[in-house]
């Protein structure tokens, strides 16, 4: 199956507004950290909601989210470093980037303007060629495999 991977994407990581308080996480020694980190380090990541987003380099037609709430860091570092979620985070946005991807090619196929799959193929190749970035490489493997011609 065509999908893209680490090496296809840029990503992303901000923070939102949390608005449950520490205390709603049920952990008084949580909720005490927090407050503490609060008077020490005043930062929007103290206190937030993390959301990490992925797109194909280089476009910004579509894009994967992941967000996790009730975080509370020292900053952006200290999440990526020392918050065992990131990789996760990074990993479950390009899946979900890629099943955006692959629900706009089954689209594209089910409103019957294509009668096969050398239409198809053509078709896709045809939407590769106003594309320079891996959106477009995407949309030429798709075609290769439509020809079940090898890919590389």
């Amino acid at each position: 199956m065509l999908k893209l991977g680490l090496d296809d994407i840029s990503s992303t990581i901000t923070t939102e507004s949390e608005f449950e308080s520490p205390e709603s996480a049920g952990d008084k020694d949580f909720a005490d950290a927090v407050r503490t980190l609060r008077s020490t380090c005043r930062s929007v990541w103290n206190w937030c909601q993390v959301v990490v987003c992925v797109r194909p380099r280089n476009t910004k037609v579509y894009q994967g989210e992941q967000s996790l709430g009730q975080c509370s860091y020292k900053n952006k570092q200290d999440f990526i470093d020392n918050s065992g979620y990131y990789e996760d985070m990074i990993k479950e946005a390009t899946d979900d980037l890629n099943r955006q991807i692959k629900k706009k090619i089954v689209e594209l196929v089910e409103t019957g303007a294509f009668n096969d799959n050398e239409s198809i193929a053509k078709d896709l190749e045809s939407l590769a060629d106003g594309e320079s970035d891996y959106l477009g490489v995407l949309l030429r493997k798709a075609a290769k495999a439509l020809r079940f011609e090898y890919i590389d």
